[in-house]
């Protein structure tokens, strides 16, 4: 899954991440165990990588596909306590 439209914007949000480094990084997509495990090649050297699958339909709004989030935490910057 490293080809396509959606990846040169994929890499520049990685190297930006990267760069900057935020404290903490929401990531959203459709479920795809290929997604996170992009997500965690190029980010879990540098974050903790916490995940939930959502899906819009159990709260009440229409959806054709569920969505994972997952925050990333920056080690050592950033502690997540739930």
């Amino acid at each position: 899954m490293d080809a396509g439209a959606s990846c040169r914007p994929w890499h520049l949000w990685v190297a930006l991440v990267r760069r900057f480094r935020p404290h903490v990084v929401l990531h959203e997509i459709t479920v795809s165990i290929s997604a996170r495990a992009m997500l965690v090649a190029a980010l879990h050297d540098l974050y903790t990588i916490d995940g939930a699958v959502l899906n819009p339909c159990e709260f009440g709004f229409p959806c054709e596909r569920p969505r994972q989030v997952h925050v990333l935490h920056l080690r050592g910057a950033a502690v997540f306590h739930s």
